[in-house]
């Protein structure tokens, strides 16, 4: 795979620089870094040219894209967003913005248990206290239960 870094987002660069590449090496894969440092609101795209970027890239043979750092925006987002409706909502804030989205896109992250390795710890307690732990995470009485 080859790497192709813009200084903006640049189909016709990504296009032309690809075609040039597999003139000699056919079938040569190439990522891109949609990148976030990139202002895209303000290069002039439409929502539809937003939409068919990553699909017009695909055609031109990147087939690994990423946002580099999509995880960080997200999450400084989601946390803005959740610290500034807390405020003045309260847990009202959480639910809504929180634990009903994961429900209603299926986010496996509601039950979070599972992730904090709850399960594991759970096994060694039951283990050391040969089954009569009173401490454990997980088990008929856990929170997770009620989702």
């Amino acid at each position: 795979m080859i790497w192709l870094e813009t200084k903006r987002p640049d189909l016709e660069q990504a296009r032309g620089f690809a075609r040039r590449i597999r003139e000699q090496f056919p079938g040569k894969w190439f990522v891109y870094n949609l990148s976030p440092s990139f202002n895209w609101s303000a290069q002039g795209f439409s929502d539809a040219d937003l939409k068919s970027f990553v699909w017009d890239l695909a055609k031109e043979g990147f087939v690994l894209q990423l946002i580099s750092l999509a995880g960080l925006h997200l999450n400084a987002a989601a946390t803005l967003e959740l610290a500034q409706r807390y405020k003045t909502e309260g847990m009202k804030a959480y639910v809504e913005l929180v634990q009903r989205k994961e429900k209603d896109l299926g986010c496996d992250v509601l039950t979070h248990q599972k992730w904090s390795g709850a399960n594991y710890i759970d096994r060694i307690l039951t283990t050391i206290s040969a089954g009569s732990s009173s401490t454990s995470a997980i088990g008929k009485d856990s929170t997770e239960h009620q989702f």
